[in-house]
């Protein structure tokens, strides 16, 4: 019984022990990602399928939008939860319900009809993106600052 192990990449240079051949390895990778420009923010990856990506953004939107629903309801509904504070908690979920009631509907949108690249589009996902992070970022800032009000000042303030 004769078996041959054969072993490919196993010879050793001076680059490869100290360590800069996966640097050039590293670099090559990173260059084919540079010249990758099918991905779009909008309708993900052109290797996916579209009925993969129409179910993902879906399932995305329908499973944020109930969520954001449930817990805006939970806070106005329930004595235990009308404070101040929660308010907040609202206003975050809103912008989030903006989010996957708003901008991933219409990539479904534009993934079934089909306009891979439109500019009207991306210009109003983008606008409506950020005005929702700035409005999760302010108010994440403000529960921070009422939080340190309350219980690192004296209760007179």
């Amino acid at each position: 019984m004769n078996t041959t192990t054969s072993y490919t990449g196993a010879t050793s240079t001076l680059a490869g022990m100290m360590g800069f051949e996966s640097e050039m390895r590293m670099d090559k990778a990173a260059n084919s990602l540079d010249s990758d420009h099918d991905i779009s923010p909008v309708t993900l990856s052109s290797a996916w399928s579209r009925m993969a990506r129409l179910l993902l953004l879906a399932s995305m939107a329908v499973g944020g939008s109930v969520g954001n629903v449930f817990m805006i309801s939970a806070v106005v509904v329930e004595d235990q939860l009308k404070k101040r504070g929660n308010a907040f908690l609202v206003n975050v979920a809103l912008a989030d319900l903006l989010v996957t009631g708003l901008v991933i509907p219409v990539s479904v949108i534009v993934i079934l009809a089909g306009h891979e690249e439109s500019l009207s589009t991306c210009r109003f996902e983008c606008t409506l993106e950020t005005l929702c992070f700035l409005v999760t970022v302010l108010t994440l800032a403000t529960i921070a600052a009422e939080n340190y009000t309350r219980l690192c000042l004296p209760p007179e303030r």
